[in-house]
């Protein structure tokens, strides 16, 4: 009775194979570009078509046999991503696929008018990966997709990725892909945040990251922003180097610098402090003559600059009610009687403090 009970179930599992999708026979999208349709202005209305609110560019790579890779776009209009590739494939000689997109960038104007409906939409969708990245554009999406990088040989979707991992890795940019987007936008007491990357000449860069309000834009960070944000969110962090302004205006430059990071929030007092520790070993100056300058005296130059440069930070995030380093997430965590609506409230005026403790050697 086994047997035959074993044989029917593998019968039955015949038919739940997963269609496969092979290499030679479909395009592989690697990044996509959304902008606005022409019509289409900030309130969300368009002209022509309330179901065209989107122009999205898909970048598959073509390979030659000479080892060159170069980038064919299709480009659609529609309300989500996936009736816009549905519409696409009308068009197209091979099936192409979005299970692989590695990048996903949006233009200025469709995070002003926000972004939420379109990220819950994808984050529906089973073929994508939630580890896909996501990032802003100043200009129009599209027009950095089809600019021409001769630096690189590598598929435009991929190169993207490259030039925002380096900036993860080099220097403590948190890490913001579809799967986190969505966690910190419908998580309580937090904000997501997206990296600004533009076309410089020909080649591809981080100029800030964009502050996000309900998925929608209202600020950005400028690039020396970047570190007191990261040491401030995260709880270790690991970057290459930092440079320390000197009185004079020189320079020194610390590598290896690792911090570490906590929390304290008092509720009666309804005041935050952060306490961060930093280690690291000093480099060199940015001048021939090499700076002398004893570690103590440099520790407690360190410590005021950062922590100016945090509760400056701060402030600015506060000014614009939003909270991407999580406060109010971490405060919820610590207190059985948090209410979000009171506690968005509260944000704008809650004291927050900074202490910082710096151990760099020589």
């Amino acid at each position: 009775m086994k047997w035959y009970t074993l044989l029917l179930i593998v019968c039955l599992l015949t038919g739940c194979t997963i269609k496969k999708e092979i290499v030679e026979d479909i395009y592989i999208a690697l990044g996509t570009a959304v902008d606005l349709a022409e019509k289409t202005t900030l309130e969300g209305g368009n002209e022509e078509s309330g179901d065209e609110l989107y122009k999205i560019t898909i970048s598959v790579p073509t390979f030659h046999s000479n080892q060159k890779i170069e980038s064919q776009f299709y480009e659609g209009k529609g309300d989500n991503l996936k009736s816009v590739m549905m519409k696409m494939n009308h068009t197209s000689d091979q099936y192409i696929s979005n299970s692989k997109i590695n990048v996903l960038l949006f233009s200025k104007p469709i995070l002003q008018l926000g972004i939420q409906d379109f990220t819950e939409i994808l984050s529906q969708d089973p073929l994508l990966s939630g580890r896909m990245l996501l990032a802003m554009t100043t200009g129009n999406a599209d027009h950095l997709f089809q600019k021409k990088y001769p630096h690189t040989n590598q598929p435009l979707g991929r190169y993207l990725c490259q030039v925002i991992h380096n900036n993860i890795k080099t220097f403590g940019l948190p890490l913001m892909n579809l799967h986190q987007f969505i966690y910190e936008l419908k998580g309580e007491g937090m904000d997501p945040v997206m990296p600004i990357i533009d076309a410089i000449d020909d080649r591809v860069s981080l100029t800030g990251i964009a502050l996000l309000k309900d998925a929608a834009y209202v600020g950005k960070m400028s690039l020396d922003e970047i570190y007191p944000y990261s040491w401030m969110k995260q709880k270790h962090t690991q970057t290459s180097f930092f440079k320390v302004k000197l009185k004079d205006r020189k320079e020194l430059s610390i590598r290896n610098l690792k911090t570490k990071m906590r929390y304290h929030y008092s509720n009666t007092n309804k005041e935050m402090s952060l306490y961060i520790r930093l280690t690291g070993k000093l480099m060199e100056s940015n001048e021939a003559k090499p700076v002398e300058i004893n570690t103590k005296e440099l520790n407690i130059m360190i410590n005021n600059q950062i922590k100016i440069e945090c509760e400056s930070l701060v402030k600015k995030f506060q000014k614009l009610n939003v909270d991407p380093l999580g406060f109010g997430n971490d405060v919820r965590a610590h207190s059985k009687t948090w209410n979000e609506k009171v506690w968005k409230q509260q944000y704008p005026h809650v004291k927050i403090k900074v202490v910082v403790d710096s151990r760099i050697v020589k």
